[in-house]
Parts: C-alpha cells; sequence; structure tokens
C-alpha cells in the first residue's frame, strides 16, 4: 500500500486534500501556565522589555498560547473534516518536539508532509527541518503560510526550504499535482 501525505494544517488549503481523503492533522502550539512560567530566555527577555517579535502585533511571547486561550483553539472553519486529526501536545516551534506526532506518522504510514500554517520562518521552518533529518518529503504550501515576524522572514523561510530541504508550491500547483485518484 502507498504512503500517503498529510497536512499539518493552520490555514484555509483543506478543501483540496479533504476531497482527496488526504488526512489533516492540525497542530496548535499550547502551552501550560507552569511551562509559560518557564519560557525560553530570548522571548523572555523581549517581553520583559516591552517588545514584540511580531511588528504591529501587540504580543508578548512569553504568553502566547497558554491552554485555554483564544490562541489555542482551532478556527471553526478549519476544522470539520472527516480525517481530521487534533495534536494537541506541541509546545514548541517544532510539531515533533516532544509530541505524538512521529508516531503518528508511523500509525499513517506517512512518507511525506504537506505543510501550511502560520510561523513560516518559526514552526513551518522548525517543523520542516525536522522531518528533512526523519527522511520524510517535504512540500510547504506558500499561498497557505504566513510569518507573524514580517514578509520579509516569510519570504526567507520559503526560500532557505527550497534551495536546502523540501519542494514549496503553491495551492494550485499542489492541487494540479495530485493524481485523479487523489483529486
Amino acid at each position: 500500500m502507498p504512503r500517503r501525505a498529510s497536512y499539518i494544517a493552520r490555514s484555509g488549503c483543506l478543501s483540496r486534500t479533504r476531497a482527496a481523503a488526504i488526512a489533516t492533522i492540525h497542530s496548535t502550539t499550547t502551552r501550560t501556565e507552569e511551562q509559560a512560567a518557564h519560557p525560553n530566555p530570548f522571548p523572555k527577555a523581549v517581553g520583559a522589555a516591552g517588545h514584540t517579535l511580531a511588528p504591529g502585533l501587540v504580543m508578548n511571547p512569553a504568553r502566547h498560547n497558554i491552554l485555554g486561550s483564544p490562541q489555542c483553539e482551532l478556527m471553526p472553519e478549519l476544522d470539520g473534516g472527516e480525517l481530521d486529526i487534533r495534536l494537541t501536545d506541541k509546545t514548541q516551534f517544532s510539531a515533533f518536539h516532544a509530541s505524538g506526532l512521529d508516531h503518528l506518522i508511523l500509525d499513517l504510514d506517512l512518507d511525506t508532509l504537506v505543510l501550511v500554517g502560520v510561523g513560516t520562518n518559526t514552526c513551518i521552518l522548525s517543523t520542516a527541518l525536522d522531518a528533512y533529518n526523519r527522511g520524510l518529503r517535504l512540500i510547504v504550501i506558500s499561498d497557505c503560510t504566513t510569518s507573524l515576524n514580517g514578509t520579509d522572514l516569510h519570504e526567507f523561510a520559503l526560500n532557505n526550504i527550497q534551495r536546502t530541504i523540501g519542494w514549496v508550491l503553491t495551492a494550485d500547483a499542489f492541487a494540479d499535482k495530485l493524481t485523479p485518484e487523489e483529486a
């Protein structure tokens, strides 16, 4: 049986994959109050200085994505796919770090990840590097990703991925590559 590609989804690129019966994995960074009390030194210093890592946004990085906050909720328009899986133990940039993603990939017999979402230069890039290091094929959908840190870092991350570890495609280009059985 051929291995299947899967989305780690945080964006609106789902209709084509759901129609093709490709599993969707929703991964949202969620931290407890205890984890937030001991942040990485860099976001801790940024928050203490009253600065933000997201131009134009007010965001304390040390208090971002606390369990129960609206930042941890899945947007209703993303939810509802029959094959959707919710990965709720992601606490760092990479969806692989200390989460169940490795086991899920083995259970689903995946060899390809198609990444979309927020944090092109943080979460997407970290997850992409970890996927590459695990020998997975990698596709990033450029028009279904974004960075809170500015378009320059979004473009940097996409260029870095495309030139070193995986494919970067638009949603339409990806859909055109689905086989007739998948489309």
